[in-house]
C-alpha cells in the first residue's frame, strides 16, 4: 500500500528531502526486526571490515568485458569503432575492458586480471604514415 501523499509535494526536490530526511532520521536509526538493531549500528558494528576502494580508481571495477578477434591489419572492432592494438596480437582473442559512456580508451587485460595495453580509436591519417614490421600473413587467421 502507497502511504506518500503526494499532494504534499510540489517539486521533485520536496520529494528528495523528504527521502533523505526520513532515511537519515529514522530509517537508518531505527530498529530493525530482522536484525534487531539499527542498520546505522549494525554498519558500524563491522566498519573495520569495510574495504575501501580509492574513488580515482573506482571506475575500473565496473568496466564492461568483451573478447575480441584481432584483425590482420592489428585491430579491433568495437561499438562500431575501429581500435589499434599492439601487431602481436594479430590473429588471437584478446580481454578487451571498457566504459560504454567512454570509449575513447579501452584497455588489453590479461587472463589473470593484469593490465597489458591501453588501445585507442584509430586515427587513419597518422596511422598510414607509421612504419610497421613485415608480417607474415599466411600464418594468420583473423583476416576481415
Amino acid at each position: 500500500m502507497n502511504c506518500t501523499d503526494w499532494g504534499l509535494f510540489s517539486s521533485l526536490e520536496d520529494v528528495d528531502e523528504s527521502l533523505r530526511a526520513f532515511l537519515s532520521k529514522e530509517y537508518t536509526n531505527e530498529n530493525h526486526s530482522s536484525i534487531n538493531m539499527a542498520p546505522k549500528e549494525r554498519f558500524l558494528k563491522d566498519y573495520d571490515k569495510i574495504r575501501h576502494v580509492p574513488a580515482e580508481g573506482l571506475d575500473f571495477h565496473f568496466l564492461h568485458r568483451k573478447e575480441c578477434r584481432v584483425y590482420n591489419d592489428a585491430t579491433i572492432k568495437l561499438g562500431g569503432m575501429d581500435y589499434e592494438v599492439p601487431q602481436r596480437y594479430i590473429g588471437s582473442k584478446i580481454k578487451i575492458r571498457y566504459l560504454p559512456g567512454h570509449m575513447s580508451e579501452l584497455f588489453i587485460y590479461s587472463d589473470e586480471n593484469k593490465l597489458l595495453h591501453t588501445i585507442r580509436p584509430v586515427r587513419k591519417v597518422e596511422n598510414s604514415k607509421i612504419k610497421r614490421a613485415s608480417i607474415d600473413y599466411s600464418k594468420g587467421s583473423g583476416g576481415r
